[in-house]
């Protein structure tokens, strides 16, 4: 699949830096701190089409537009000095090994990068079918992607993994897709993105 065209159309709406790691077989995509998104090979290959590879870089851009990567290394520096002050809270510092100390500190560290996680995906969703309109793709795109993202993991895994709880990074399907309903109706009527926006 020629993916230049949906690069080139979602790119342009926010200026982003996109990078193809061609031989990265998960189907995967992210942003990082410098503004730049990251697409897997494995997700080019598994999309049905260019417009559900424009939804996932539209989720990622929106993810670049809220700052949501700055607040998750945010989250996660607040969660590694929690876990360090309680490291020196329940004992001496001597009574605890180099090691032992790594892991409280990452653990620390994975659980705060983790806070708010899906609330900031429902966000980017949102945002993304903003960004698809805008740049004329269709805004079922985002449904689409997620749909069939969904079903390649259930097929590739034989099962559907769920993480509950508070390490939960991204909401449920079924909550997702009700979000992102939502949202075209919205995007659809000319509701802004944000309230008072005209």
């Amino acid at each position: 699949m020629d993916i230049s065209r949906p690069l080139e159309r979602c790119a342009q709406v926010l200026r982003a830096q996109v990078v193809v790691l061609e031989h990265e077989e998960d189907p995967n995509a992210f942003a990082d701190q410098y503004d730049n998104v990251y697409v897997h090979g494995g997700l080019v290959s598994t999309s049905g089409s260019d417009q559900e590879v424009a939804a996932v870089l539209a989720h990622e851009f929106a993810h670049i537009m809220f700052g949501h990567v700055e607040s998750k290394m945010e989250n996660a520096l607040a969660g590694m000095a929690l876990a360090g002050g309680l490291l020196i809270a329940l004992g001496d510092e001597a009574t605890y090994n180099e090691q032992t100390i790594e892991s409280v500190l990452q653990t620390g560290y994975v659980i705060g990068s983790r806070a708010y996680g899906p609330e900031m995906e429902i966000e980017a969703d949102r945002a993304a079918i903003y960004i698809l309109k805008h740049a004329g793709y269709s805004t079922t795109a985002m449904r689409d992607s997620l749909v069939r993202m969904h079903r390649n993991s259930a097929r590739r895994s034989g099962l559907f993994p769920q993480k509950v709880g508070f390490l939960q990074t991204h909401p449920s399907n079924d909550r997702r897709i009700a979000h992102i309903m939502s949202a075209i109706v919205d995007v659809e009527r000319g509701v802004p993105l944000v309230a008072g926006e005209n």
